[in-house]
């Protein structure tokens, strides 16, 4: 489980640093797509400048109403592409003048002008080219990180669905853990009321064994006969012994010697003992 949440928590910083790419990756498009437009826009008003201003003036096909207008133009574009101080003085001179009242040194003049006009324009062409390549390169870094970026997140989707079922089923393992725990718990104590009545069953059938064993040793060993009565001395009469009867029968009483004999007589009269 602890696993699951490095690799969550790592996969999530993953898709944070992939998103910070991308941002970043879409900043440096946005400013060499705005570079690229700018330059454009520079070459474009310079090939203007170049094509409606200067060349009609150099050739002097310029209405002389619009020549003020067009020179202004012209001293504009030297000053934004940085041409000499001294030349930017001395170009409207020679383009105000009529192409046939035009010296050498004017002509001079025009062709430095024109020298520095084309190496401008060919390095902002240039310039163009590496722009576009550097948005086109920016442009491809950008869909590269885009699809780092939903791969990173894709991966933490995934991640973030494996550790659900991690955490659900860890919790499910708890519940079967707490559900065994009680079922032991409900056995040991089935188990202890199983011992108790056990000790108790084996308790009364001991007991029942040994009133089975001491009726049977009643039994097997009948109880002594009883001790027999005294015997009873008459004077002049011979002893008599009683004998107890068997169960069910009358006691008799047993004489010896003569059954006629009386027991008990008189002595007579006269005599002596």
């Amino acid at each position: 489980m602890r696993q699951k949440k490095t690799e969550v928590e790592q996969a999530n910083a993953t898709v944070k640093t992939d998103e910070e790419q991308v941002e970043k990756a879409a900043v440096q498009l946005k400013s060499s797509s705005e570079q690229l437009e700018k330059t454009n826009v520079q070459l474009e008003r310079v090939k203007a400048v170049q094509n409606e201003s200067y060349a009609p003036l150099q050739e002097g096909a310029v209405d002389l109403a619009a020549v003020t207008g067009h020179l202004d133009k012209v001293v504009a574009l030297g000053k934004e592409l940085g041409f000499d101080e001294s030349l930017l003085l001395s170009v409207p001179a020679v383009l105000g003048k009529p192409a046939e009242a035009r010296t050498p040194f004017d002509l001079m003049v025009l062709q430095t002008f024109q020298e520095q006009a084309t190496k401008r324009i060919d390095s902002l062409a240039e310039d163009v080219t590496k722009c576009e390549a550097d948005k086109s390169r920016d442009a491809d870094a950008l869909e590269t990180e885009k699809v780092d970026c939903d791969a990173a997140k894709s991966k933490f989707g995934e991640l973030e669905v494996e550790l659900a079922a991690a955490v659900a089923e860890e919790a499910k393992q708890r519940d079967d853990m707490a559900a065994a725990n009680a079922a032991v718990k409900d056995l040991e104590a089935s188990s202890l009321t199983a011992a108790d009545a056990l000790v108790s069953e084996r308790a009364q059938l001991s007991s029942f064994r040994e009133e089975v064993l001491e009726k049977f040793r009643e039994l097997k060993e009948p109880p002594p006969p009883p001790e027999p009565a005294p015997a009873i001395e008459v004077e002049g009469s011979t002893p008599v012994v009683e004998v107890e009867a068997t169960e069910g029968t009358e006691q008799k009483k047993v004489s010896e010697g003569t059954d006629d004999m009386p027991v008990d007589e008189a002595p007579a009269a006269g005599t002596e003992e």
